[in-house]
């Protein structure tokens, strides 16, 4: 044996002190298993702080973190994630304190994947927290990817020429040729233009943006005006920002609602029935004084539903499988009474021959009596499934404002 080996300096722990070098190689072997026992718990804490955060549920992140965090086991990664939820809830001193401490560590992995992490913070507009993040990484291990979404991050908050060195560190990966291109492109409309444009209409035309030079907003389109402002309006921040929003909205289709009108007295709204999406809202007058400043008429007021309620009429007689057309020909005096109440059309058509010709002439007699085939509550169960009664309901904090839908009449007429 080879003297001061590790075995001989046990022996000799051994003569001094009978059973001791055992003791101590047990705890050792003790410590071990605890040091393992815990690399895998710390594991699993991460696992589930990152199923946490991707639902969107970062304070119960945070919290698992800490817990794992006690016990200073992968603290690499554990700060990483920490950082990330940290971002994630807009706390930026606190999640650069815990990403320091992730680069201090032995390894430094991305906790909840990397590139994931970043998309997510820039679709979702969190631009800071995906500059803070990129370059986090980028000290850790300078790869192509890193460089472009810190260029992007840097684009996005106007900061162009540290946009354009990062870029150019990620010009030798193929694969982002493409979004590298476009990040190129997004800078030099800003530089010719001195203007970041943020707000475009669905065909892609610029609204709105931010003046490069003061950061104040600026409106391109001024006719746009009583939409893009008071309650409903999107608030441009040249601090942390989209770097695009695209409307539903069609500029054209919205400039020809605006000359429909004319001078006459009014609101026209053009939705898209397959998306739900906002294609036009034009209001004479454009807009009026209320509690929150301008509003736009069309997307505030209230109104009565007007034919469209013929259709719902329809659907619910074909859904409950009514034989429509044995109701046809039918006679239209003008007005009928229902229920005792005076039920009138704008004229009377006389002889309606088929449900084709009632919506041709848009006839409220024909539909009427359709309605009364159809019976209370098969029509008040259609239009709830066209979002009457409908009040959407968000969490306290919810940046979108609550939407009100038709409230469908009670009995006595209350509500």
């Amino acid at each position: 044996m080879v003297p001061g080996s590790r075995r001989e300096r046990w022996k000799d722990v051994d003569r001094k002190r009978p059973g001791m070098g055992a003791w101590i190689r047990r705890l050792g072997a003790a410590a071990i298993v605890v040091y393992t026992a815990l690399f895998a718990w710390t594991g699993r804490h991460v696992g589930r702080a990152d199923a946490a955060y991707r639902d969107g549920r970062f304070d119960e992140a945070h919290a698992i973190l800490t817990r794992a965090a006690f016990w200073h086991v992968r603290s690499g990664r554990v700060n990483d994630a920490l950082g990330v939820v940290d971002l994630a809830r807009g706390r930026l001193d606190e999640a650069g304190t815990h990403l320091l401490a992730a680069r201090g560590g032995f390894f430094h992995p991305p906790a909840f994947g990397e590139e994931s992490v970043l998309l997510s913070f820039l679709r979702e507009g969190k631009i800071e927290a995906a500059r803070t993040y990129a370059a986090h990484r980028l000290t850790i291990a300078s790869t192509p990817a890193t460089a472009f979404y810190l260029g992007a991050a840097e684009n996005g908050l106007n900061r162009l020429d540290d946009s354009e060195k990062h870029l150019g560190e990620a010009t030798g990966e193929s694969s982002l040729k493409e979004r590298i291109d476009a990040q190129r492109a997004i800078i030099a409309a800003k530089r010719k233009t001195g203007r970041a444009d943020y707000l475009f209409d669905a065909r892609g035309a610029p609204l709105a943006g931010l003046d490069m030079t003061t950061g104040h907003p600026a409106l391109l389109v001024p006719e746009l005006g009583p939409l893009l402002s008071g309650p409903y309006a999107i608030h441009l921040d040249p601090r942390d920002n989209t770097g695009h929003v695209r409307l539903s909205l069609d500029l054209e289709m919205q400039r020809a609602a605006q000359a429909a009108l004319g001078a006459r007295s009014g609101s026209l709204v053009v939705v898209d029935v397959a998306t739900g999406g906002l294609l036009a809202a034009a209001s004479q007058p454009a807009s009026w004084l209320s509690p929150d400043g301008a509003a736009l008429p069309a997307l505030t007021r209230t109104y009565e539903p007007g034919s469209i309620i013929k259709m719902i009429t329809l659907t619910a007689a074909l859904r409950k499988g009514l034989d429509v057309e044995g109701l046809f020909p039918l006679d239209c005096p003008g007005w009928i009474a229902i229920d005792g109440v005076a039920f009138r059309d704008w004229m009377p058509h006389r002889r309606v021959e088929s449900i084709d010709q009632a919506v041709a002439v848009s006839c409220n007699i024909a539909f009427g009596r359709i309605g009364g085939e159809v019976g209370r509550d098969a029509l008040d169960a259609e239009l709830r499934r066209f979002g009457f009664d409908f009040r959407s309901e968000r969490g306290a904090g919810a940046t979108d404002f609550r939407l009100l839908t038709g409230a469908l009449l009670t009995e006595d007429g209350a509500h």
